[in-house]
């Protein structure tokens, strides 16, 4: 036991080392400007408001409705404000939470690489955008409340499925602790002794039907979903956790997963709704019809797995494929998706099992889980199922803001891969299976093949500290965007406004016209170029796109306050206060904006 207890301490080591050697490079960087962390930290009035945790909750300003992951933002705001290392520690400490759970996890569904899952899991290159990005928070702590959720869920059907060995359990807690007659001189511990047998006997109908389990796997979903909606496929997943044990989904499993269902309706719908009013309003994303989407969805998944196989030319942004309409060429995934699943069941459905008097077919205990014996088709279909099902929601059936410049994005993924990492470690261990199959004499072909994978692992690492790297600050994360791919006119449009603050006018200037030759009614490079000509001493060509701009975007207020100062700094006062007025009609809490108003009032000699 001792021995087994120091290995998992070592593996566990292994775990945050390797996390704190592939992200060390981005623990001092800086927030990455104004696309989404202003939005959510720097520039967020909720996260500086005392009163904000009720807001919230209650009256949420934001565009999305994920109070659980704001409100964590909100705690990290009065621990460390502004100072961007506290909040990688926290991203990077979910990340290791996650790899742990998926280990824990993954031993109690029986896989015998389920250390190595968890360590290619912190290691992968695919994983960083994730951890990396301070605004990622939300992929962070949503995994291992799914993770948690996934892991009570187990539990609770365990216990179903065994009864006796919960009461079994509950008898030598109750019992095993002590003894009345022998603490009855100790009159402390007879009362403790009383309290507990008391409280277990008093949570006993929870232990024996799982009640307890199935609660606590209810609640951790509700609090994943209320971090992040991309989680909302669970329910499906609990279904196909039913077919990878059982062969089947029956009525118990059906009754079990419909708390969860409606819990992923409902919030489900609440984000479609927010997404269609709050984040889409104003905006056009050409997303095509449903045999668009459902080519998309097909190619973001080839595409997912092949980065997972080969994480070569990872990018912020990637390219927007041209589908639509889509050409037959396109449906090409979803024909390999169809036949390695239809292989794979063939495959699992020929595998010998052993029934027990609970009708379960089951194998050696594992951790104290009985399961059927594991095989790598069956444990394939899991994983491969886990990984589509959580691509569904973010790979082009929903219309979401960032389809506008491409289909695909690292984040997108990242709790997609636990089914690509469990699949990965079910591979490893059919592998080592087939090694020891062969009738060498000699230990070198398992020695090289366990090599191999420390190999792997360390080249991933090494991959994944560089690409880690280029998080550290705006100008290295939007330079390497644009160098991978010229045509991310968001990544030019942020590159240019960072230039333009290093006074590099004539290089901004470039980056700028560039957007709006790849994007032509993007109001934002509007504005940008805008200030650059201010910048560069040209005004008067400044003031065509500003209204360009305004014109664009009606409820932009920045553009309105850009051509209030120019139009002040002119000497126009008269018109510069309609600017300011009209800044502060969009946006009535803007201090600058009132400031600037009544300084403007003052000098046409209006109070």
């Amino acid at each position: 036991m001792a021995q087994w207890t120091v290995s998992r301490f070592l593996k566990s080591a292994a775990i945050i080392f390797a996390a704190w050697f592939v992200y060390a490079p981005a623990f001092h960087g800086e927030f990455l400007g104004d696309w989404d962390d202003a939005v959510e930290i720097t520039q967020n009035p909720v996260l500086r408001d005392p009163a904000g945790l009720g807001k919230i909750w209650l009256a949420p300003q934001s565009m999305d409705y994920y109070p659980l992951k704001t409100s964590v933002q909100w705690i990290e705001w009065q621990l460390w404000g502004l100072n961007p290392l506290g909040y990688h520690l926290v991203n990077v400490a979910l990340h290791v939470l996650s790899a742990l759970l998926i280990w824990h996890g993954f031993r109690k569904l029986g896989l015998r690489y389920a250390w190595t899952g968890a360590l290619l899991f912190v290691v992968h290159p695919l994983t960083v955008e994730s951890v990396a990005w301070i605004v990622e928070l939300k992929n962070a702590l949503s995994l291992p409340l799914l993770l948690l959720a996934m892991g009570s869920y187990l539990d609770f059907d365990r216990g179903i499925s065994d009864p006796s060995h919960a009461k079994a359990q509950r008898r030598k807690e109750i019992h095993g602790g002590g003894n009345l007659r022998a603490a009855g001189s100790d009159f402390r511990s007879s009362v403790g002794l009383v309290v507990r047998r008391i409280g277990l006997c008093a949570f006993a109908p929870l232990r024996e039907t799982g009640l307890g389990s199935y609660l606590l796997s209810l609640g951790l979903f509700l609090a994943a979903m209320l971090t992040k909606t991309s989680v909302v496929m669970f329910p499906f997943v609990l279904l196909l956790y039913a077919c990878w044990r059982r062969g089947r989904i029956g009525r118990r499993d059906l009754l079990a997963s419909a708390p969860f269902f409606a819990v992923s309706l409902t919030l489900g719908l609440v984000t479609l709704w927010l997404q269609r009013h709050v984040v889409m309003q104003g905006l056009t994303v050409p997303v095509g019809g449903l045999s668009t989407r459902m080519a998309v969805e097909g190619l973001a998944a080839a595409f997912y797995f092949w980065k997972f196989v080969a994480p070569f030319g990872l990018a912020p942004m990637y390219p927007r494929w041209p589908v639509d309409p889509p050409s037959a060429l396109q449906f090409l995934p979803w024909v390999v998706i169809v036949l390695v699943f239809w292989l794979l069941v063939a495959q699992a459905r020929r595998l010998p099992s052993t029934k027990t008097a609970g009708g379960d077919a089951c194998a050696t205990p594992i951790s104290g889980f009985r399961f059927q014996p594991s095989s790598f088709a069956k444990d394939a279909v899991f994983g491969l199922g886990w990984f589509l099902l959580f691509l569904l929601p973010v790979s082009g059936l929903i219309t979401i803001a960032t389809m506008r410049f491409t289909w695909v994005m690292d984040h997108f993924a990242y709790v997609s891969l636990v089914g690509l990492v469990g699949a990965a470690a079910a591979a490893a261990a059919k592998a080592e299976g087939e090694i020891r199959k062969s009738k060498t004499l000699n230990q070198f072909p398992l020695f090289a093949f366990r090599f191999s994978l420390f190999l792997l692992l360390a080249a991933l690492a090494i991959q994944s500290r560089r690409y880690a790297a280029i998080y550290h600050d705006r100008k290295a994360l939007w330079t390497y965007a644009v160098a991978q791919n010229p045509d991310a006119w968001l990544a030019r449009t942020e590159l240019g406004n960072i230039l333009a603050d290093e006074g590099r006018l004539a290089e901004a200037k470039v980056q700028v016209e560039a957007t709006l030759r790849l994007q032509p009614n993007y109001a934002p490079a509007e504005n940008n170029l805008g200030n650059i000509l201010v910048k560069a001493g040209h005004p008067e060509e400044a003031i065509a796109h500003y209204e360009r701009a305004a014109q664009l975007n009606p409820g932009y207020f920045e553009v309105h306050m850009n051509l209030g100062d120019l139009l002040f700094n002119d000497r126009r006062y008269a018109e510069a206060v309609v600017q300011y007025e009209d800044a502060l009609r969009l946006n009535p809490a803007y201090a600058r904006g009132q400031a600037n108003l009544k300084l403007a009032l003052r000098m046409l000699g209006r109070k």
